[in-house]
Parts: structure tokens; sequence; C-alpha cells
């Protein structure tokens, strides 16, 4: 049994003897066999850090759950390293490295998961400013639209983007900033395509204009 009367610190693998008993000559047979058995008793005692692995992944559990993998990915892959380091040092019984190493993931973790709150500030930020500016250039779009005018205008779609736009908000008003700027890209893009149609049907609403202006002067 790992018993408390052997001078033996599982935490630091330490057999304390004193040293001049340490000189083999000097020991007895029975103190040698002491010697012997308490350093394989230290082996036996040592036991995997189960509960430091456990809280390490629980923890980065918890930042997951937070939103790191949006928000804090970086420290959230940093958290899950010192994690996997941590399992194959224990694998290899390395208890002491192990229990270090899940340490370390815990904190990790935790700071990843501190670090989401002040991440996801700056995100909403960025994402407000995009909606604005997005939304401002398409109601300038959709009123070059409106001045085309006719059949034209009629055939320049924006049913698309006006479904999209609807979602972004959902998105934003349900907290997912990260989510609405890649659908503001999605948007934008759309957008670009729509435009290049403006531009065409104004050229073209230009020179029939033009046209019967001249028409207009013949007669």
């Amino acid at each position: 049994m790992c018993g408390s009367n052997i001078p033996w610190n599982t935490n630091t693998g330490v057999l304390f003897i004193h040293q001049e008993e340490f000189t083999m000559s000097r020991l007895s047979t029975k103190k040698y066999l002491y010697v012997f058995g308490a350093l394989l008793l230290g082996v036996a005692c040592a036991k995997p850090p189960i509960q430091e692995l456990s809280d390490a992944q629980n923890a980065i559990n918890g930042a997951v759950q937070a939103g790191a993998d949006d928000y804090a990915f970086e420290e959230l892959k940093s958290a899950q390293e010192a994690l996997t380091d941590a399992t194959t040092k224990s694998e290899n019984k390395d208890y002491k490295g192990a229990k270090m190493a899940a340490l370390e993931a815990k904190t990790r973790a935790e700071q990843a998961a501190v670090a989401v709150e002040t991440n996801k500030a700056i995100v909403k930020t960025q994402t407000e400013e995009d909606m604005t500016a997005f939304k401002s250039d398409f109601d300038a779009l959709t009123l070059r639209i409106g001045k085309i005018g006719g059949k034209t205008a009629g055939n320049i779609k924006t049913a698309a983007i006006t479904d999209g736009w609807s979602t972004v908000q959902s998105d934003y008003d349900a907290g997912r900033y990260s989510a609405v700027q890649e659908k503001i890209t999605t948007l934008r893009n759309e957008m670009d395509e729509l435009e290049t149609k403006v531009d065409e049907a104004e050229k073209a609403a230009t020179v029939a204009a033009s046209k019967m202006k001249g028409k207009g002067k013949k007669k």
C-alpha cells in the first residue's frame, strides 16, 4: 500500500535518505531492501492526473460554449494543444509532466473564455460599422434603380439582397457577429454584380434619351 511512513515525495519523485545512509557499503541488507522497495512503491503510487485532465477539458468546453471558436481562436487553440500534450504525457506515464500540462491547459482555456468578451465587443463595433456602410450603399443603389424607371428597372432584381439583409439583421440581434460579417461579404459581392447591371442600364437609358432628343430636334 502507498503509506505515509515511507519518506517518498510523490509530487517531486524524491526519496529522502540521510546522506550518511546513502553509501551502499553502509547500508545493511535490510535497509537496502527497504530503500529498493520504497523506490518501487513510489512508482506504484504514481497516478495519472485524471482530475486535472477533466478540469482542463471542462474549461475548454466552457470556452467553446462562450464563443471562443469565433472570438478567441488562438487562445483556444493554445489550450487544446496543452491538453493534447498533457494527454500524451499521461499515456506515457509521465504523470508529473501531465499534471503540469493539464493545469496549463485549464489556465489557457480560462484566458480564452475571458478573451471572448473583449474580442466580441470589438467585433460587434466593427460589425455595426459594416452594417451601416452596407445599408447606405444599398439604399443609394436602390435609388439609382428607381430613377432608371420603366421595364429596364423592373428587370434589375434586388429581392435576393433584401432577403439576405433580413438574415443579417436576425444574426445581429442574436449576437452572431462573425456570421453577420461573413454574410455582409457575400451581399457585397452580390451588390457589386447588381451595380454593374445598373451601370449598364443607366448607360442604355442615357443613349435612348439622347436618341429621343435627336428625333425631337429633327421634327
